[in-house]
């Protein structure tokens, strides 16, 4: 059985932005997915996220499963593949970030409390793409590059996208690129 993982970001829930339309869409094509309201989401911690998406998750993450992620979510995506024991099938980070030192930003104080492990990621998936943009005011292109280049992923930039959320664009209470990247 096919699964999927919805992860919001900083300050989200389970309703923002495109992560209902994406969740719908999937499941019409038979996969079950899970979209949480992450715990203390106004001031993450990717170690309470990843531990809370990992104990608490109605299936089993495996090579069924497909972890998907938004901002602080595609952050949390990578290190739920890193403290898991199996393989998973597939990483899609949108707006992804290796750090928060570039900007002043409280929310994400204390979200960088546990390292990656490139290796241990690579070793439990082989597909990871990461979705960004080129003009995001929040999460440097140069991030992506670096995390795609660090776990063998697949960087896919689409310009003039800034942070995939309607804070910019009312657009992205849908996401058919997502969608069609999901379908590869």
């Amino acid at each position: 059985m096919k699964t999927a993982i919805l992860l919001h970001g900083t300050g989200g829930t389970s309703q923002s932005g495109w992560l209902q339309w994406v969740k719908t869409q999937l499941e019409e094509q038979g996969v079950t997915v899970w979209v949480p309201d992450l715990p203390k989401a106004d001031y993450p911690s990717l170690q309470e996220w990843s531990d809370y998406v990992i104990e608490n998750c109605p299936f089993s993450i495996d090579k069924q499963t497909t972890l998907i992620g938004h901002s602080a979510g595609a952050v949390a995506v990578l290190i739920i593949a890193q403290k898991v024991h199996a393989e998973i099938y597939k990483i899609v980070s949108v707006a992804a970030f290796k750090s928060f030192d570039h900007m002043d930003f409280p929310a994400n104080d204390r979200i960088f409390d546990v390292e990656f492990d490139f290796e241990k990621i690579k070793q439990n998936c082989k597909d990871i793409v990461f979705i960004h943009s080129d003009n995001d005011p929040y999460c440097p292109l140069e991030h992506a590059e670096y995390l795609s280049e660090e776990t063998d992923g697949n960087l896919i930039v689409m310009p003039g996208q800034k942070h995939f959320n309607k804070e910019f664009s009312q657009k992205y209470t849908k996401f058919p690129k997502l969608l069609e990247i999901l379908n590869n």
